[in-house]
């Protein structure tokens, strides 16, 4: 076959359908033609079949992916129809992912769906480069360690999440991945006194902006504060940004002098309770109340958090424990997918680094882990 012939075959391929654009209408209403493409052009791989790894599941091939793949190595249990709507009643030990594949292919027939029973433990290097995207849910910190080092070194986009009955988070690793990010045109030679801008509609417009400033790839991002007058348009900026590791935002020395008050200032309830899960769930065995509040004290003294009823209540501790909170794992599964989208797409500015959520206290809040100093 000649390369022309090849060249005009790929073409056909990447162009859009006028059935496909009549599914995706309201999406490429909202995002555009160009992101559409890109997402049908995308394969990504969800490990964990949860409640969260379901909502995750649904909400990408709703987006019209080329080609998704569900991965689980365990077994339905009780606890799994509380909150995986993808599952049918009395599939009680049938494989997660095998499952929920009748469901999920009737979100969207247009999607590639793939199923690998296989321990995500135990992939290499070579299964992975077969995605564009990585997001691994519910898994063990141990595994999701393992696995963060190996899309960094194959520089392939990482997210990790998982839901602990009310309360839940969202790990992103996007290092040098490109993003169009909305930017202030700035007006060269434009820096102005508070004073000298008028209040006629006709004047132009005035703000304050945060410029971030980076060393080349991976370089510490630094901030700088500026007035500047702002055209009425903005523009489009393509920017990469450093991710820090699954280790190093889960590793935080808060005692230390410099982030001992920032610990207070941008950690919220629901990061201490969280991370001794982490802690606890390398483990097989089952959590124990006991050592789960002898932790939870351990993480709020490191910070130099006072135990009080707003940070640490025993009472909660059946809702870090029991089965995932269907709500709960929606919106930590809404943000994952929202995030996989931008990723996908290069479009957007990506959150940095770990968003937190709690039902408990209905919060949801993004931290820089570590911080920046």
């Amino acid at each position: 076959m000649s390369s022309m012939n090849s060249s005009r075959i790929r073409a056909a391929e990447n162009t859009i359908s006028e059935d496909e654009k009549a599914v995706y209408d309201r999406q490429i209403r909202l995002w555009g033609l160009e992101t559409q493409n890109r997402l049908r052009s995308s394969t990504v791989l969800v490990a964990g079949m949860s409640g969260c790894g379901s909502e995750v599941s649904k909400n990408l091939m709703l987006t019209g992916l080329k080609s998704l793949t569900l991965l689980d190595n365990k077994t339905i249990c009780a606890d799994d129809y509380c909150n995986q709507f993808l599952l049918q009643r009395g599939s009680e030990g049938k494989n997660r992912a095998e499952a929920s594949r009748q469901k999920c292919q009737l979100l969207n027939p247009n999607v590639e769906l793939h199923v690998d029973t296989g321990d995500i433990s135990e992939k290499d290097e070579k299964f992975f480069n077969n995605f564009d995207l990585i997001i691994l849910v519910d898994q063990k910190y141990a595994v999701v360690s393992q696995i963060s080092k190996i899309c960094r070194d194959i520089r392939k986009p990482f997210i990790a999440g998982g839901v602990f009955g009310w309360v839940g988070y969202a790990f992103f690793d996007f290092t040098d991945c490109l993003f169009l990010v909305t930017m202030p045109k700035i007006r060269a030679g434009s820096v102005l006194d508070d004073d000298s801008v008028g209040d006629g509609p006709s004047s132009a417009k005035k703000q304050r902006v945060d410029i971030e400033l980076e060393n080349g790839k991976g370089g510490k991002e630094n901030e700088a504060s500026v007035n500047v007058v702002l055209d009425d348009e903005d523009e489009k900026v393509q920017m990469t940004f450093s991710y820090p590791l699954w280790d190093d935002a889960w590793n935080v020395d808060w005692s230390h002098k410099r982030l001992i008050r920032k610990a207070k200032q941008i950690l919220p309830r629901s990061y201490f309770p969280i991370r001794v899960m982490l802690r606890l769930q390398d483990s097989d065995d089952a959590v124990d109340q006991e050592k789960f509040v002898e932790l939870w004290k351990k993480e709020l003294e490191q910070c130099n958090h006072v135990l009080d009823d707003e940070y640490f209540n025993v009472k909660y501790f059946s809702h870090f424990v029991g089965p995932q909170l269907s709500s709960a794992c929606a919106i930590v599964g809404a943000h994952i997918a929202q995030e996989a989208i931008k990723a996908l797409s290069q479009k957007d500015d990506p959150l940095r680094n770990v968003f937190f959520y709690s039902a408990i206290d209905t919060s949801g809040i993004v931290c820089h882990l570590p911080p920046i100093t």
